[in-house]
Parts: C-alpha cells; structure tokens; sequence
C-alpha cells in the first residue's frame, strides 16, 4: 500500500529547502441519531425508512507529525484499557467491548483519550458541520436533494469547502493541499466523486488545495478512532439543541475549546433556503 506521504511528494515535489508539501490531513467521520426500529421485530415495510433528526459529519485536520503522535499514544490507551478500539456509542452506552465497565472506568478511558487530543492544543483543529434532516427535506427540492445529496454528503462538501477555503485565506504555502480519510460507509462512492468535483470544477477557486479522498476503517486509521469522538460530541450537542432549543456542549467536548482549535458550521433552515 502506497502511504499517504509517499502520495503526497508525487503531487506535490518539494523544491529545493522547502518540506514536502501536502503533509496535512483530515480524518473525518459521520454521526447521527440511529434507526429506533434497528433493535426490535417491526419489519421494515411495517416502520417505513428511518429519516435521522440530526446529522452531523466532524473531524480534525493536523500534520502529519501530530497525528503520528496521537496514533502511538491513542493505540496504547487502547492496549491498557484491553480494548481494540474506541467506539463513541459503545462507551458512552457502556456496551460492546465495554459492557460490564463502571463509570469510573469509563470517565478514566475517556478522559487519557482527551487528553492526548487536548496536548495537541493549537496543532490540531476540529471541523463540524451539521444539519437537521426534516429542515434540509422541507427546504431544498426533491431536484436540489438529488444534486446536492444526502445529508452526510452534504455536510462532508461543507467542511471540505470550509477547509479548503482556510489554506487559502491563512498562514499556508500558496501550494500546501490536504487529503482526506474518512470513515468508510454507505457513500463511498458519492464522497469521492463529491470531493474530485470539487477538486476539478473550475469555477471552483480552492480546488487546488484538495489533494487526495480514501475511505478507510479503524483498523487501517486509529486516526479515525478520534474522528468518531468529536463527530459523536458534536452530534449530541446539535441533537441536544434539535429537542430543547438549547445548544450547550457536553463536558468532554467543552473541555477541549480552550485548548484545540474549533470551526464549526450548521446549516439552518435560513443557510438551505439559500442554496
């Protein structure tokens, strides 16, 4: 398998005393209010397709340096812990591979993960954008739903954009770019093809900043391990703001906004409406 640095010096040769370029990468994953029949006997011609409230598609971008730090210390929390992998839903419902944990044992685990994020103040940044799905139904046409997408596409172009948009305006190389890895799923397919069209449009003005996009899987990416997290934080807090109106972060994600960067986006009814 050809690495992502290896990828990256065939895009982007580095000149004479300059780095290899294209050495930023963003690790990113979905998150969103799960189907309430998936447990029980109701067949699905009986409960009809499950539509998400919430969606939300998060991750964070970082150099190459500190994700290789964050992979080595994430994996050995993972071996202390005696678990293979962090999984947001399962820890904090304390089931799966930690089904028989306390809560002590769980706030443990979850506050070492943290804090190796957290140690990366600055150099790591956070990148959300989420929606609620009864807002995108009602406001964009069934014609604008079949070209934006689905909702987690839409969100994925979303940080994308918001990304691209920020090499371009910030303190980077006019050349730098960046790849993406996100969480393989239903929209491969659709999340490549949305991020080579964006690369390519040419009235796309931040196009040359998109390197590469590869689906991946946890046991590939531990990387993808952190993207879980801050894409299920920053659900429930969308979530939370869907039912009570109120947006208000749990503990463990305010915990980081003194410490990590943040950029942060929703796509309200009033954003859709002027698409």
């Amino acid at each position: 398998m050809i690495s992502i640095r290896e990828i990256a010096s065939v895009l982007n040769p580095a000149r004479k005393g300059r780095r290899f370029l294209a050495i930023y990468r963003f690790f990113c994953d979905e998150s969103y209010d799960s189907d309430p029949n998936a447990a029980n006997t109701i067949t699905a011609a009986t409960a009809g397709p499950h539509i998400p409230a919430s969606y939300v598609v998060a991750g964070f971008f970082a150099e190459e340096a500190v994700w290789a730090e964050i992979e080595q210390r994430w994996s050995e929390e993972n071996r202390r812990a005696g678990v293979t992998r962090y999984h947001a839903t399962y820890v904090n419902s304390r089931t799966g591979e930690f089904e028989g944990w306390g809560k002590d044992q769980q706030d443990a685990y979850s506050k070492n993960l943290l804090k190796i994020l957290r140690d990366q103040n600055k150099k790591l940044y956070a990148i959300a954008c989420g929606l609620l799905a009864r807002d995108y139904e009602e406001v964009i046409s069934a014609e604008g739903r079949e070209k934006f997408g689905a909702p987690y596409v839409v969100c994925f172009k979303t940080v994308i954009g918001m990304i691209a948009q920020e090499l371009e305006i910030r303190n980077f190389e006019p050349d730098d770019k960046f790849a993406v890895v996100f969480d393989h799923g239903d929209h491969d397919v659709e999340t490549v093809d949305a991020f080579l069209r964006m690369k390519y449009h040419p009235d796309y003005r931040f196009g040359h900043r998109l390197a590469s996009c590869t689906p991946g899987d946890w046991k590939e990416y531990i990387q993808l391990q952190a993207a879980d997290l801050i894409a299920y934080e920053t659900f429930k807090m969308l979530h939370g703001f869907n039912k009570t109106g109120t947006l208000k972060a749990r503990k463990s994600l305010e915990s980081m906004f003194q410490d990590n960067g943040f950029m942060s986006y929703y796509l309200d009814r009033e954003t859709l409406a002027g698409c």
